[in-house]
């Protein structure tokens, strides 16, 4: 039957479904960017320029001042609909800090570093 899927099944579609609501969320946010300091580009582009962080590319360069507002929207896009940790992980390494990650998701400092500080990796940006 087309509902029979094993725990293996369920749980790769269960991280391709987060995988593309992260992928939406950071396509939301780039839009928002793109009729802002983003004006002129694609938000594609940005999201990609913004994933790379390439030091040497201009349009990095351009937005970089901007990358950790965009991460921390996109936690506040997420918080509500999914787990936000991938989201937080990635807006910690780009410089975000604890009180700024509890202010996009409504909650303390102290309890945003407490729910989610085992779960960031140091300087290890969350894939795509």
């Amino acid at each position: 039957m087309f509902d029979d899927l094993s725990g293996e099944e369920i749980a790769t579609q269960q991280d391709r479904i987060a995988a593309a609501a992260l992928a939406s969320a950071r396509r939301v946010a780039s839009t928002c960017l793109a009729d802002g300091p983003g004006l002129g580009l694609e938000p594609d582009r940005i999201t990609d320029v913004l994933i790379r962080r390439d030091a040497a590319d201009p349009v990095f360069e351009r937005l970089a001042p901007f990358e950790e507002r965009w991460a921390l929207l996109v936690i506040r896009l997420l918080h509500a609909v999914l787990d936000p940790a991938p989201a937080v992980a990635d807006a910690h390494a780009r410089g975000a800090s604890w009180a700024d990650i509890g202010g996009a998701l409504g909650i303390a400092r102290q309890t945003a570093h407490n729910r989610f500080s085992g779960k960031v990796v140091s300087e290890e940006l969350v894939p795509k």
